[in-house]
């Protein structure tokens, strides 16, 4: 709050300087209004305008820097919460390594999307706004978060802790992916709403998969999605489950609900 109050009143302090500067011309300008008695409301127009223009220019670029600062404060301070979060669970659950561990935070928003031939859908989609992962594999995957699609689309619908146990389908297409007929035959569950492309893109990726909601203040509305998940390396175990985790995933979604 400080740092902004600093932002906003250097933000005067040009506007000022500006202005002054705009008050500067048209006296000068007004000093010399015999050489132009015919035109003098020329000078003081042209004056105010190039003042104005200055003002205007001088208060946009300190908005900008506002704003970046603000983002970049917002940024930080989720990868901290993500760190804090995914360390305190690689102490508190045995058999998950730090390295293991990924974590991202999606916002959500209202989007018109396109569902065919002159349809468009008006919907909720999560966007992806911050990442963590210590290690560059797996890579981020290339999913539309829409509600019902995967864990982490499933809390856009249902608004609770939702856990998806992936290894089964990891260590099925350990070998290579499966074929479009492969992937039809799986359960609704298994598909989870994905694409072909989207489940062949993410099908070998991971064991487990952690998504919680992150509401309001008031609880009223969602606004964000937390996942934690656990690369597959051939461990089926289901480690983020348990009780300790969902604790501190949930607290992780509240701290991170300032920064959204």
């Amino acid at each position: 709050m400080i740092a902004r109050a600093k932002l906003v009143a250097g933000i005067a302090a040009r506007i000022l300087v500006a202005i002054s500067g705009a008050a500067f011309v048209v006296v000068q300008a007004m000093r010399d209004v015999d050489a132009f008695k015919k035109h003098t409301w020329i000078l003081v127009v042209l004056a105010v305008v190039v003042g104005g223009s200055a003002a205007w220019q001088n208060a946009r670029g300190a908005f900008r820097r506002i704003r970046a600062e603000e983002r970049a404060g917002k940024e930080k301070r989720r990868q901290k919460s993500l760190v804090a979060a995914l360390a305190e669970i690689s102490e508190e659950v045995a058999g998950v390594s730090f390295a293991q561990l990924g974590a991202s935070v999606f916002v959500a928003k209202k989007r018109w999307r396109h569902a065919g031939r002159l349809v468009f859908v008006h919907e909720e989609q999560l966007r992806r706004v911050e990442r963590f992962r210590v290690t560059d594999v797996p890579q981020p995957s290339m999913v539309a978060w829409v509600a019902g699609k995967g864990v982490i689309g499933k809390v856009l619908r249902t608004r609770t802790t939702e856990h998806k146990h992936w290894a089964p389908i990891a260590k099925m297409c350990k070998n290579g992916p499966l074929s479009e007929a492969q992937f039809q035959a799986l359960s609704a569950d298994d598909r989870s709403n994905f694409t072909y492309n989207e489940f062949v893109g993410i099908a070998s990726k991971y064991a487990e998969v952690l998504a919680v909601p992150i509401m309001s203040d008031t609880g009223g509305k969602l606004v964000g999605v937390l996942s934690l998940d656990r690369k597959y390396e051939g461990d089926s175990r289901k480690l983020l489950k348990g009780d300790a985790v969902k604790g501190i995933a949930e607290a992780t979604a509240v701290a991170l609900r300032a920064d959204l």
